[in-house]
């Protein structure tokens, strides 16, 4: 501080100096670990560390196993932040592996030893890190579609479009490593180089190239097409014809692998084996008639059949599966086409006429059975009527009869009826002459009783008389009749009374 003093700057300032000093030194620093230290990998990319110091590698070795070799590190670092001395490591960032959907990858090793003679693959990657029986070579298995962090020093990658099979193909399978084949077949057997005898349906296959080779093949149903001079041959009796045809056949889905060893795709298949083989049948089975019946037309179903089931018997022990033979045209030589024409528009003449006769008398039958249809129909109409007629009749009179007896039940009852009242009547009145007569008999002897009690018929008539005339009424009331009347003859009532 004295010789800051002494040389003119003061204590305060010396320190703030130091104190920027510091402070940049602290900035520089800091900027230094970061741009030094820090490296940023960005998205989809891998950080390749290649050390600058340590042990030097083998010969031969072009990767080293750890950081305590000196060269390219086999391990890499994903995206984001690594912290490594730019001074002790070069850092290199790289693209990392991605496979699409619609894309396999295959691996390459690009370290390790050198393949065995005879041999085409290395052996399978490890996850664990590089090892020492590790060979240079293809990597039998395959990486699906991904994203892979994998060191472009130690493998390469290859892209390969994905195995489709669609939809109506089988795929043959090929298999490129194994065994050589120890028969004679067209196939292979398992684990064997060559064709295989089993299919694969369809679908997406990730099978890596080098080892597999998946072809499709087509086994839907096909047409083979004749024109009318494709296919011609002679008849029985030498006349040349000719004839259009259409043959519909597929391959056997388990035959394709043989069918593909033996003759190849379809195209051959059809020239190799359908052309050459319908053409020889057609001319085996054509010359066994005689050339009129191809011009009549007679034949063509027979001749369809047997070419059928011969082609189906020939094609099977191939792999060839006809479904249907059609004959489309035949075509005799003009000349005898002309003649046979002219026979047969004879023939037609003659058989028309004859159709014409038999449509006459058919008319005249049609006409004949209609009359008898309308005969028939009035007979039924007028039996019919006759028989509602009668219907009818028997109604009424059913009606009729029905009515009477109706009335005569009723007659019948009302006449029950007056009986029954009659004799309630005569029984009624007999009751009341009898009851009447016992009421007379019982007065009569009442009055005879009466009579005898009083002593004979002429004091009873006294009495009775005395009784009716009620004479101390008479004596004693100076307004009755008897008063009246005694006073017109004379006399008193008092005299009389006494």
């Amino acid at each position: 501080m004295q010789e800051f003093e002494t040389s003119g700057i003061s204590g305060a300032q010396a320190r703030q100096t130091l104190g920027i000093l510091f402070l940049v030194s602290l900035i520089a620093s800091v900027m230094w670990i970061i741009w030094g230290f820090r490296i940023s990998v960005p998205q989809n990319k891998i950080l390749v560390l290649i050390s600058k110091f340590g042990q030097d590698l083998p010969p031969n070795q072009i990767l080293a196993t750890g950081p305590e070799q000196k060269g390219i590190q086999y391990d890499v670092l994903s995206e984001g932040w690594h912290w490594f001395s730019s001074f002790v490591w070069e850092r290199e960032i790289h693209d990392a592996t991605i496979i699409r959907a619609s894309e396999l990858g295959v691996l390459v090793r690009q370290y390790g030893k050198d393949l065995p003679e005879g041999q085409i693959l290395a052996n399978p990657y490890n996850d664990s890190g590089m090892q020492d029986d590790d060979l240079k070579g293809v990597v039998p298995e395959e990486l699906k579609p991904g994203k892979y962090n994998i060191n472009p020093y130690a493998y390469k990658v290859e892209i390969f479009p994905v195995t489709e099979v669609p939809a109506g193909h089988v795929g043959v399978v090929v298999n490129k490593v194994g065994k050589d084949s120890s028969g004679f077949g067209y196939l292979a057997g398992p684990g064997e180089k060559g064709v295989q005898a089993e299919v694969r349906e369809p679908g997406t296959f990730y099978l890596n190239p080098y080892v597999y080779e998946v072809i499709p093949y087509n086994i839907r149903v096909q047409k083979t097409d004749f024109k009318g001079g494709d296919i011609t041959f002679m008849s029985f009796d030498s006349y040349e014809i000719r004839l259009s045809a259409t043959i519909e056949w597929r391959v056997e889905k388990d035959k394709a692998p043989l069918v593909f060893t033996r003759i190849g795709q379809l195209k051959a298949v059809e020239e190799s084996v359908i052309y050459p083989y319908a053409r020889s049948l057609f001319r085996i089975i054509g010359s066994k008639y005689m050339a009129k019946d191809y011009v009549a037309g007679e034949t063509r179903q027979a001749i369809q059949e047997n070419f059928s089931k011969m082609l189906k018997e020939t094609l099977e022990p191939y792999g060839i599966s006809v479904s249907s033979v059609m004959i489309r045209e035949i075509r005799p030589p003009t000349v005898l086409r002309e003649i046979i024409n002219t026979r047969g528009l004879e023939k037609e003449r003659r058989e028309k006429f004859l159709k014409d006769i038999e449509k006459v008398k058919s008319d005249a039958q049609v006409a004949k059975s209609r009359e008898e249809i309308v005969q028939s129909q009035a007979r039924v109409e007028e039996n019919i009527q006759k028989n509602m007629a009668k219907i009818k009749v028997e109604g009424d009179r059913e009606i009729a009869m029905q009515n009477a007896n109706k009335r005569h039940a009723i007659a019948k009852v009302n006449l029950e009826v007056s009986k029954v009242s009659s004799d309630t009547v005569i029984e009624k009145g007999r009751a009341e002459i009898v009851r009447e007569f016992n009421l007379q008999l019982a007065q009569v002897e009442a009055l005879t009783k009466r009579i005898q009690a009083l002593g004979g018929g002429d004091a009873y008539a006294e009495y009775e008389f005395n009784k009716r005339i009620r004479l101390d009424r008479v004596f004693t009331n100076d307004n009755s009749p008897l008063a009246g009347m005694l006073q017109r003859f004379g006399a008193t009532a008092d005299k009389g009374a006494r």
